[in-house]
């Protein structure tokens, strides 16, 4: 609490065109974004949510429509305020007041909202950041709606992104499949219970990652966990079936899809977790789990601001780790006969008795295979799980293969001995490798378009 009487504080307001600026590189995917957008639908109790991403001239507009209970004009007001101060309730989807200009702002440079409550007059409201960096203010357009009002039939919310510079699939009927996939999963407790969600014409249906109502899934754990310190969260851990390659791809039966899925307050905000102990090895790849919990969780898991990522502290991963471990143990064990059975060697991935360790890592980037560290002076190569060769080598249930490679990666990484600009040339000639002989024009677009295909499978 300040001192009233002082005369020593001063309020340091932020430049608002740089404050956008920052903002908008927070690192939302675009599917996130009109997540967050979706989340405030359901918070104002929209039983009916409407997402449209259409072409408009030269660009691309988002819109999502709602039939929920709709603002006055001056929740519209507080609504476009950054930080808005709204009282979350226990099971809210929001969590900072933040979402509908960060989400907006990652897709697009202007966001115009329009909602009316039951019998009430219709209000409006813009955000456009180029006024915002002209005027060097935080300026937003509000007035009384007189156009469009007929689109709430009575009540409800409107949102419409438009100038959307960051989309990030321009191709508007593949990042609609792309949404119509990703939103049944993120929701499927919500349309369970009811919610009717479409992307264009298409009807968004529930999908249980841990297939559960598939004859062949065994669940090996279902109940409430003590994470210590009067937190808990249901954990249900399964074991997939396994139907055979052509099937279990088609049902995404694959190692970089197993591992954790978290869901707050039964939205989920993180799929496919390690957590740091799971690995997307392909003994593993049958092996799914799904921890919910409320937001009175949120600091314990340390959801972002964008809930779309978690960092649970070192107390509640172990608790989580401790909770899962035999069924682990038992899924790389069931994992490890499936390949003796087959035929694909040991069908667990042995490095070559080298003087070197290998682990797997995402390194943030998808451009470098691997780079080289060292743990206790021993060196260490730090595969790259974000790398295409690393994605398709996650799915080879060929051991031989693993070790070719680790052979391969292991020789370079002694012969250069440390030496930074001699390992970046090796990653170039391998990108060089890789995009040759292709029809990408260039090694990121390669990149990009291999990550969007794993992200939706």
């Amino acid at each position: 609490m300040t001192d009233k009487k002082s005369n020593n504080y001063v309020e340091v307001v932020p430049n608002a065109a740089k404050l956008l600026a920052a903002l908008r590189e927070l690192g939302y995917h675009s599917v996130a974004a009109i997540c967050d957008l979706i989340d405030n639908s359901i918070s104002a109790g929209a039983d009916k949510v409407v997402v449209t991403v259409s072409t408009v001239g030269n660009g691309h507009m988002v819109q999502v429509l709602d039939n929920g209970k709709g603002m006055s004009g001056e929740r519209l007001i507080e609504a476009m305020r950054l930080g808005s101060d709204v009282k979350h309730k226990r099971d809210d989807l929001g969590k900072y007041g933040m979402g509908l200009k960060t989400a907006g702002l990652s897709v697009a440079r202007r966001i115009y909202v329009l909602t009316r409550e039951a019998g009430q007059q219709a209000w409006e409201a813009t955000l456009d950041t180029d006024i915002v960096e002209r005027e060097e203010k935080f300026l937003i357009e509000h007035k009384r709606a007189v156009k469009n009002v007929e689109l709430l039939k009575g009540h409800g919310t409107l949102v419409r992104l438009t100038d959307c510079d960051r989309l990030e699939d321009t191709n508007v009927t593949r990042f609609n499949e792309t949404m119509v996939r990703e939103l049944g999963r993120v929701y499927r407790y919500y349309l369970g219970k009811g919610l009717r969600l479409t992307v264009g014409d298409v009807t968004v249906t529930s999908s249980d990652p841990l297939l559960r109502s598939h004859p062949g899934t065994v669940t090996t754990f279902e109940d409430v966990i003590d994470l210590g310190r009067g937190n808990k969260a249901r954990l249900t851990v399964v074991e997939l079936p396994d139907l055979g390659p052509v099937e279990d791809q088609a049902l995404g039966i694959r190692p970089m899809l197993s591992g954790f899925y978290i869901v707050r307050n039964n939205r989920e905000i993180a799929a496919a977790q390690t957590l740091g102990f799971h690995s997307h090895h392909h003994t593993g790849s049958h092996f799914r789990a799904e921890l919910r919990f409320a937001t009175d969780m949120d600091d314990a898991f340390h959801v972002d601001i964008r809930k779309s990522s978690i960092t649970p502290n070192d107390r509640v991963l172990e608790k989580i780790k401790l909770a899962t471990q035999t069924h682990r143990i038992a899924s790389r064990k069931k994992g490890q006969e499936r390949a003796i059975k087959k035929g694909r060697g040991q069908g667990v991935h042995k490095p070559p008795v080298l003087p070197i360790d290998f682990k797997d890592q995402d390194l943030g980037r998808a451009d470098v295979l691997f780079s080289i560290g060292k743990v206790e002076g021993r060196p260490v190569v730090q595969y790259n799980t974000r790398h295409p060769i690393m994605l398709v080598m996650a799915d080879l249930r060929d051991s031989k293969a693993h070790k070719v490679l680790d052979y391969l990666c292991g020789a370079i990484a002694l012969s250069i001995a440390g030496n930074a600009d001699l390992l970046s040339k090796y990653n170039s000639v391998l990108e060089t490798l890789l995009a040759a002989g292709t029809d990408r024009d260039t090694w990121a677009e390669y990149d990009k378009t291999h990550l969007k295909e794993e992200e939706k499978g």
